[in-house]
Order: structure tokens, then sequence, then C-alpha cells
């Protein structure tokens, strides 16, 4: 897989999702969260999916974007997953056969950059009693701070950037 968005001081997405298949193991279904786009766009086959919650994480309009929702002339700001809280979304179930062929798929969509960092979370569904319910799932989580800083935005400013947004066309 060849990534063609590879921003200044970005990291390979291949080696990234190297990385996620090697904690995955080979083995077992995988359950993916979602938090945003992922939520009503997932554009990757799933077995099946439920609402989920994933506790120490919540979403903010905190990364700026050229690549989604902006230009290099104006960024425009996209949600991210942040340390602290919680974030109700939806997981969505991978069955093990077929993970290596959709982490592919969503990694072009979600990861074409290196910005973001995979990480495995615990997560929750309503059916937590359940043998076939999630306890950890793959999400999108934002970079490190170090490496690709990020801040929290004003109101107004945040509110400026999503009003005069440039349209996401993938």
């Amino acid at each position: 897989m060849t990534f063609s968005h590879m921003l200044p001081g970005s990291r390979d997405p291949s080696s990234l999702l190297a990385d996620t298949m090697k904690a995955w193991g080979g083995h077992g279904d995988i359950w993916v969260f979602g938090y945003a786009s992922l939520i009503w766009r997932p554009e990757f086959d799933a077995a099946e999916q439920r609402p989920a919650t994933v506790y120490g994480w919540h979403r903010a309009l905190q990364m700026r974007s050229r690549v989604n929702r902006g230009t290099p002339e104006r960024p425009g700001l996209v949600f991210a997953l942040v340390h602290g809280g919680c974030c109700r979304g939806m997981v969505y179930r991978i069955e093990e056969k077929d993970v290596p062929a959709q982490l592919e798929r969503l990694w072009a969509r979600e990861m074409p950059t290196g910005i973001y960092d995979p990480k495995w979370l615990s997560c929750r569904t309503a059916e937590a009693a359940s043998r076939r319910s999630p306890s950890r799932c793959i999400a999108r989580a934002r970079a490190t701070p170090v490496r690709f800083p990020m801040r929290r935005w004003s109101t107004s400013f945040a509110a400026r950037s999503v009003a005069t947004a440039v349209p996401c066309t993938t």
C-alpha cells in the first residue's frame, strides 16, 4: 500500500498499519471504533455494528486539516480523540478473515498522512456481558503532541473554521 498524502514531519502510514496488524496478532475478529464520519459513512465491510463507549478519551475539534475539510491556504478543523472523559460512537466488527483487506481500506481513508495514532482502547457496549461483546477496539486518536501539536481553539475560532470549511470530496 502506498500513501501519496505524506506531509512534512508525518510518519509512514504503512508502518503504522504493520504495527497495528502485529498488535492484533492475526487471530480473532477485531472491532473498530468510529466517533465522527465513520458513524454515518464507514466505507469498509463490517459483519456487525453497535453503539459503544470508550473511556479515557473524548471527541474534540482540535486537529487542523489540509486534507479533509481544508486546504493548505485555509486548514479546517476535524475531530480527534484526545485524553480524558469518554466518547460515544459506534463499533464495527470485522471478521478475522477480512481484517487485512478491511484495515487497508480503512487506512487509505482515515490514516493516509500518518498524523493520527492508531490506539487499542477499552470499549463497552450494551451487551457487555456477552461473549461476543468487544472489550477492546481500535480507534484513530490524536497524534503525539510533540510531533503534531494541537491546541484548544476558542469557540468562536472553531465556529468560523467549521462555517468556512472546504467541503470534503472523499
